[in-house]
């Protein structure tokens, strides 16, 4: 299952999080993959959950992810939540977070994974032409089939311009750059929100949930 958003700030992982504790609630045997933020609210909601977060010789930005994919293979979860689909994976060089999951759901391990859709090939050249912002990132559009299931976050732009200015969504440094300026602007944000609802009502496994 893939909890999908627009942009940062949608509620993906807050989603995928409530969703994976559903889950385990109905006796479903879940485990925690990779999360990315270690928020106080996320924290609370899976205490008590085996995390497979791998640890490495230095620390990682924020534009890499940590999967041991043998490591949950091995133990072999009902499910696996396991955030941001679309980031590289530092625990394998040269590898990408949605290769891993890929492994996990062949190997029978249902996958709780989140992402913005702009970071899928065709859909970020969409965006780009209405944007002029292009996603330096990509992976396969395929991954969206493979899915069970999409879940489309439909946030208000307005929602999500507010929690940016506010500083909830990303560090002091990190709002200084130029493209995250653009790209968090209200007319981008509203502007990715119309391209992506228009691609992703075309995929028969997706379902629009409005906040």
């Amino acid at each position: 299952m893939i909890v999908a958003g627009y942009a940062p700030g949608t509620g993906k992982t807050y989603f995928a999080c409530t969703m994976a504790a559903k889950l385990a609630q109905r006796g479903n045997d879940v485990v925690v993959g990779y999360l990315n933020r270690q928020r106080p609210e996320l924290a609370s909601i899976l205490r008590g959950f085996e995390n497979f977060r791998p640890v490495i010789d230095r620390p990682i930005t924020h534009n890499e992810a940590l999967l041991d994919v043998k490591s949950v293979i091995k133990r072999a979860p009902d499910i696996a939540l396991v955030d941001e689909l679309a980031l590289p994976n530092a625990f394998i060089p040269g590898k990408s977070m949605y290769e891993g999951i890929l492994e996990l759901v062949y190997g029978g391990i249902s996958v709780i994974t989140t992402v913005n859709l702009q970071k899928f090939y065709n859909i970020n050249l969409a965006c780009a032409a209405k944007t002029g912002l292009k996603q330096k990132t990509v992976i396969p559009d395929r991954v969206l089939t493979v899915a069970d299931k999409i879940l489309f976050l439909n946030q208000p732009p307005e929602v999500i311009r507010r929690r940016f200015i506010e500083g909830r969504l990303f560090s002091p440094r990190q709002m200084q750059r130029e493209f995250l300026q653009k790209y968090m602007a209200l007319k981008t944000l509203e502007r990715n929100r119309a391209v992506c609802l228009k691609i992703i009502s075309q995929y028969k496994n997706a379902e629009i949930i409005d906040f």
